[in-house]
């Protein structure tokens, strides 16, 4: 996800299991790092802080969601394109369904990764920050 190629996306996924679990309350560097085997210092060569960490899991957590609503378009688009035409007009709400039903989806699948988009997307001053490629929280 988001670690050097060596340590693959241990840090990462671990990261997220502990939000998906336990919200953001549930992630702390020691009960990651007690997930991984890790000593809690040397998740600190990766992250200077926990808020670093949240900050890079929303640019994740964001990315995966962009990925997917391009999915979730051109799905919709082949479903558009067979069997009956659709109603005049009605092409340019196909983003907005594709958009709609996956943000559905999301929230149900990922309710640990969806929190952390609601967080990021509830403060400007963070969704600023990621749009920037800024780690981190306030």
């Amino acid at each position: 996800m988001f670690c050097p190629a060596d340590e693959g996306p241990w840090i990462g996924d671990a990261a997220l299991g502990l939000v998906e679990s336990g919200g953001l309350d549930g992630l702390t560097v020691k009960l990651l790092a007690d997930e991984l085997d890790y000593a809690v210092g040397a998740l600190y060569r990766y992250f200077p802080s926990k808020s670093a960490l949240v900050g890079e899991l929303q640019r994740h957590v964001v990315g995966r969601l962009d990925e997917l609503h391009h999915d979730q378009r051109e799905h919709c688009r082949r479903l558009a394109g067979r069997g009956a035409p659709p109603p005049p007009g009605s092409a340019p709400m196909v983003p907005f369904a594709a958009a709609a039903a996956l943000y559905l989806h999301y929230a149900a699948a990922s309710p640990g990764a969806f929190g952390l988009l609601a967080l990021s997307l509830a403060n400007p001053r963070r969704r600023l920050r990621l749009l920037r490629g800024q780690p981190g929280v306030d």
